[in-house]
């Protein structure tokens, strides 16, 4: 099977990304694979010898630069698709249009895989990106596959978008680089060894910031009870934290990450005695929270998205409500109950390989691709 892959940036984050470890594990199946996107042109990075990439500008200059990338997708279509694809699967919604037209040109099957929607309430931009989102999901393509049953629920059914037309597949993670056999002393040893440590692997950008002040919230009202360290991710958004560390007078409790590839991850959530994850949007199958199931790490997270379809509260996970009280309650719940750590955590380990294995999410886009091309 060969099959052309479109989507806006490659690998999606310089040091590695979801989107990366799906298209090498589709790779290791399937005879060829024709990637077009864009790229931080200072990603380095290794994937199987059977991917041909061919990268397009990326202009940072709003609409323009957006248009510009239509067209340049395309062209890169049509120059290098045309005869050496049978399937064109196509990420997100900025690249979507040209794939669609590039499907009928070539008279080839198109499967739009939809990783996330942008909420219509959250802000202008995102209203903006919700409506645009919208008209591109809408058009006839050969078959939707959708990360979260929540977003076919909240938007696409509400939009026209046909059930049968739609595949809920989740996003997947892999199991031999997540697991619950990696060490992370190093990592305590070096910020922390002696108390509560909770480690906010995810970047610092506008949602993951708002979840980190929540977080760091929860904590401060614990401080007469517990010592806890917090170690964060780093991004763009990372002075607007400092900030607030310093009103919360948290600064020798919290460090940031450096700035590691994806496969380092895993050594960082190994340090964190759990994971908090207090989610203030409506996430799909989220990548952290992936990430710590696979490492078989007791999690707190709220009730919101795809999460309550996700996790059974009390067996896989302790859900709450978006509130620092009860944030807080459940961080001291764990704090002071290993035995409840290690329960959570040793079933959060056998959901991740029962349902999110990213050879079997691999193995079901496949079967939906052969489905298509036959």
């Amino acid at each position: 099977m060969k099959i052309g892959i479109i989507c806006y940036k490659y690998p999606l984050y310089e040091q590695g990304s979801h989107l990366q470890e799906f298209v090498d594990s589709l790779a290791a199946r399937s005879e060829k694979i024709v990637l077009i996107s864009g790229r931080f042109p200072s990603s380095a990075f290794i994937s199987p010898g059977n991917i041909t990439f061919h990268w397009i500008p990326l202009i940072p200059v709003p609409l323009i630069g957006d248009f510009i990338f239509q067209v340049s997708v395309f062209i890169a279509g049509i120059r290098f698709l045309r005869g050496s694809i049978d399937l064109i699967n196509v990420f997100s919604a900025r690249p979507a249009l040209p794939a669609f037209l590039l499907g009928k040109i070539l008279k080839k099957p198109v499967v739009c895989t939809i990783e996330i929607i942008n909420q219509d309430s959250v802000s202008f931009n995102d209203m903006i990106f919700n409506k645009i989102q919208r008209i591109v999901y809408s058009l006839k393509f050969n078959k939707i596959i959708c990360w979260s049953r929540y977003y076919f629920d909240t938007y696409l059914s509400k939009w026209g978008i046909r059930k049968q037309n739609v595949e809920i597949i989740p996003a997947g993670i892999n199991l031999k680089r997540f697991s619950p056999g990696i060490s992370g002393n190093s990592i305590r040893n070096r910020y922390s060894p002696s108390s509560t440590v909770l480690v906010f692997a995810k970047p610092m950008y506008d949602y993951n910031r708002k979840m980190a002040e929540l977080l760091l919230s929860a904590v401060k009202s614990l401080e007469k009870e517990i010592t806890i360290y917090v170690l964060l991710g780093d991004g763009e958004e990372r002075s607007l934290l400092e900030s607030r560390i310093k009103e919360l007078r948290m600064e020798d409790r919290v460090s940031f990450m450096p700035k590691v590839p994806i496969t380092d991850i895993p050594m960082y959530l190994s340090a964190s005695d759990f994971v908090v994850l207090p989610f203030t949007y409506k996430p799909t199958t989220s990548r952290s929270l992936l990430e710590s199931l696979a490492m078989g790490k007791a999690v707190v997270t709220t009730r919101c998205g795809e999460i309550p379809a996700m996790l059974e509260n009390g067996k896989d996970a302790i859900i709450v409500n978006s509130d620092i009280n009860e944030i807080a309650g459940a961080i001291r719940k764990l704090a002071f109950d290993k035995s409840l750590r290690v329960s959570l955590g040793s079933h959060a380990r056998m959901l991740a390989e029962r349902e999110f294995s990213i050879d079997r999410i691999t193995e079901k886009n496949i079967k939906l691709f052969r489905e298509l091309i036959e």
